[in-house]
């Protein structure tokens, strides 16, 4: 089977990971459909492409989604858990520029020499009539500079990114903080660091995430009952 998968240096050398989980973490690579679809290999054959038991399997993915390097979509129905890879955990791969042809100069050929033809003088008549060469103008010295229309900047303004409300500045440390000590560092890192408290009232704290869709849906589906359970409010998270 030919092709190649390449591993990210963070995950060939990351002290938190374990040998068994590494060798997942190729495999998967390898059976990535690509963009947000994920890995719908079985156990089974994760476990037969890798030589890793099911019991080592399972250990080895609980450690990569432990550390934030890939999320578990699990259906009911005797479906087949979905494994997608963290888009921060995948390796920056450059596609080779094509080469273009080298450009041929044409080739001249030589010149060769015409013959010349003798005059005969005696051939000639006297030309009676009179012709006027009326010349014409060039286009040069009736070019008239055309008034080139005054540009107009562009006054529109670009939309503003999202920033974190000053207002609960505070509330979003003290949150923070709390999370950080009951998360594992590789998944406060690539999840939860950014965020920040939108708005609070009595009842529902509001979060915010600069990361987009994915991450706010990630954070919804893996943290949300955790920093329900820590702030002892309803929480909602917006992208």
């Amino acid at each position: 089977m030919s092709g190649f998968v390449a591993l990210p240096k963070f995950i060939l050398q990351n002290s938190s990971l374990t040998p068994d989980s590494i060798v997942l973490y190729a495999n998967l690579l390898h059976f990535d459909r690509g963009g947000s679809r994920g890995c719908f290999a079985k156990r089974e054959t994760l476990s037969r492409f890798s030589n890793l038991s099911l019991h080592k399997i399972r250990n080895a993915i609980k450690v990569l989604e432990d550390n934030g390097v890939i999320s578990v979509v699990r259906r009911r129905n005797s479906l087949t858990d979905v494994i997608k890879i963290t888009p921060d955990c995948r390796a920056q791969i450059k596609e080779a520029k094509s080469r273009k042809p080298a450009h041929r100069q044409p080739v001249s050929k030589p010149c060769t020499p015409q013959e010349v033809k003798e005059f005969n003088l005696s051939s000639l008549k006297a030309n009676k009539t009179k012709q006027e060469n009326k010349t014409c103008p060039t286009a040069n010295s009736e070019r008239v500079q055309k008034p080139q229309p005054n540009r107009v900047e562009s006054t529109q303004e670009e939309p503003l990114e999202s920033i974190p409300n000053p207002i609960h500045q505070r509330a979003t440390d003290e949150l923070l903080g709390t999370i950080q000590g009951h998360i594992q560092p590789r998944s406060y890192e690539v999840w939860l660091k950014d965020i920040w408290v939108e708005n609070e009232t009595d009842t529902e704290v509001t979060l915010k995430t600069p990361k987009g869709f994915y991450v706010a849906n990630y954070i919804k589906d893996n943290y949300l009952s955790k920093i329900e359970s820590i702030t002892g409010k309803q929480v909602r998270v917006l992208e």
